[in-house]
């Protein structure tokens, strides 16, 4: 169970199933307000916009998904309205684990629209192989002036079929128009054109392909009530505009409308992949009054005020959470301000500015540290903050209380001297060993940064590297053993995943923090010899490749580098 609730992927793809809810409502209320605001009548118009509105939604689930997964913690895209770092660490911990259960509930659950997409996808083969007789010449060459004339390029194969019901359409790259048999004996010549007509009008839409795709969105996000609104709107708008195409032929609206009542009699099959003319039977009465032209007079219409309700409180309801649950003020200080990282559940402490930036997180000043308590029982208090002086530091490197100083900087798990250790599993102990000694690594080098500000320029070059290996010495016989055994009891209560991205992160700075310092110093070095050289009156040095040329070629790579360093720590952050 536990290994479930910090699965990364479960996570992610739970975080995803949740924004899609509000992600797809949002969509659907900007739907029906472009429809409004831009008064859209026509069908075509209609099922182009809202097809166009549901691939962005999947793409935006799919965005979601890859965001909370593949990046990482720092460079997240906060696809929530409100930042997910505004929640309060109690609800937030509850959603990452209640999340990764519902995500085995999706997967389990999608088996059956799954199956039944595939099934779906079968009949169609089925049909489309067995069960077929030529039809007629006469319909074979009606069908290809008619395919030619609305300027469908591909050819178009028209068959009898024994398998169908009424006539239908399958195929994008070989299209194939299939006619049942009753069809032929209950329809007259001109209603069976017309109704042939409506079936090249789904062909030159490139309605089965569409149709398709939207089928298997619609299977991926089966929970979601908002993708099954904008699948039916699709489903109703593409077959009114294929029989305003019927009308548009100049056929008789009432023997069209005939036809479809007719075919609609003997309809007794479901074909989610096959475009049949006689459609939804829900539909089917509007769409037979817009083709005999009966007007009805616009009137309220409750169900989609109702689907505008219910999407305004899907993205309310799902959003507002956050408001209510926003983390407290500590002794009146902002959270912006804190040194904590407010998402991070582990024993470590890591230096952070007030904006959540990638290049801050080792730059940052080195101020009053925090000590946090995790899930520590109720009668234990959360330990004091404890201010530690820049001027403190650079003393207490060459003092024997460096592992004190070492301790202020992580969070208290109140570890309890009599409490038996429990016992680990090697891949456990591993995780372990290896946060700490990540932890060791950036502990060290972010308080570097604030020694080298006190000392500044008080020592030399030499002097400063002679200064830096002492304490690099003292920093790695550092005893760790207890805050091992402190971690060993908080092991459960722990979100190694997040922990990892954060070690990794801050890891990532102190390794883009050293390639930068490198980069300026080679550049002051080129500099300095190109002054040389200007102030000898010479362009190059003699019997070597050095020349003023070649040094402002290696300035201009060099600089190039630095400012895709500079890009990089530029670009804010927002977390998921």
């Amino acid at each position: 169970m536990t290994e479930i609730s910090q699965s990364g992927f479960m996570q992610s793809l739970g975080w995803a199933i949740l924004n899609s809810l509000w992600q797809m409502a949002l969509l659907w209320i900007l739907f029906q307000g472009t429809i409004f605001l831009f008064k859209i009548k026509k069908s075509s118009y209609k099922a182009a916009l809202a097809v166009t509105f549901l691939l962005s939604g999947f793409a935006w689930f799919i965005v979601t998904f890859i965001s909370s997964h593949i990046l990482t913690t720092e460079s997240k895209i906060s696809l929530f309205i409100i930042p997910a770092s505004n929640y309060n660490e109690n609800v937030y911990s509850g959603l990452n684990t209640f999340l990764p259960f519902a995500s085995v509930a999706y997967l389990f659950l999608l088996l059956f629209p799954l199956i039944q997409f595939l099934r779906n996808y079968r009949f169609v083969r089925v049909i489309r192989a067995q069960g077929l007789k030529k039809i007629e010449k006469n319909w074979r060459t009606f069908i290809k002036k008619t395919a030619d004339g609305m300027g469908i390029n591909k050819p178009v194969h028209i068959w009898l079929s024994e398998k169908i019901s009424s006539p239908v359409t399958i195929g994008y790259l070989k299209p194939i128009i299939l006619v049942p048999l009753a069809a032929i004996n209950h329809l007259s010549p001109q209603q069976l054109e017309a109704v042939l007509l409506h079936e090249l009008a789904h062909i030159r839409r490139y309605d089965y392909l569409v149709n398709l795709i939207i089928n298997f969105i619609r299977t991926i996000l089966y929970f979601n009530p908002f993708v099954k609104a904008f699948v039916k709107t699709i489903e109703r708008e593409r077959e009114k505009s294929c029989d305003e195409m019927v009308v548009q032929f100049q056929y008789d609206p009432h023997s069209y409308a005939s036809a479809l009542l007719i075919l609609e009699k003997g309809d007794y099959l479901s074909r989610p992949f096959a475009l049949a003319a006689s459609g939804k039977k829900s539909d089917l009465i509007q769409r037979i009054e817009i083709i005999l032209g009966i007007q009805k007079r616009n009137s309220f219409s409750f169900n989609r005020i109702a689907g505008l309700l219910a999407g305004l409180l899907c993205i309310i309801s799902l959003n507002a959470l956050p408001i209510f649950s926003k983390p407290s003020k500590n002794n009146g200080n902002q959270l912006g301000n804190s040194l904590v990282f407010t998402d991070l559940s582990s024993p470590f402490l890591f230096p952070a500015g007030k904006e959540t930036r990638k290049a801050e997180i080792l730059n940052s000043e080195i101020t009053s540290p925090q000590i946090k308590s995790v899930d520590q029982p109720k009668e234990q208090k959360i330990i004091r903050r404890h201010p530690v002086s820049k001027s403190a530091v650079v003393s207490q490197v060459s003092e024997s209380d460096d592992k004190n100083q070492m301790a202020s900087s992580f969070m208290n798990v109140n570890y309890k001297p009599e409490t038996e250790i429990p016992q680990l599993k090697s891949y456990q102990v591993a995780q372990i060993n290896d946060a700490l000694s990540k932890s060791k690594e950036i502990f060290k080098e972010s308080q570097w940064k604030a020694i080298e500000k006190d000392i500044a320029d008080a020592m030399t070059s030499d002097e400063k590297n002679k200064f830096r290996q002492i304490y690099s010495d003292k920093i790695s016989k550092m005893d760790l053993s207890d805050w091992k055994d402190k971690l060993s009891l908080a092991y459960d209560r722990i979100d190694w995943n997040q922990i990892n991205e954060q070690l990794g992160d801050a890891l990532f700075d102190i390794k883009l923090d050293s390639i930068q310092k490198s980069f300026s110093d080679a550049i002051m070095n080129l500099e300095n010899l190109e002054c040389q050289l200007i102030a000898f009156h010479t362009t190059g040095i003699p019997d070597s490749d050095i020349t003023l040329q070649k040094i402002a070629e290696e300035k201009t790579g060099i600089q190039k580098a630095l400012n895709q360093i500079k890009v990089l720590r530029s670009k804010k952050v927002i977390r998921l």
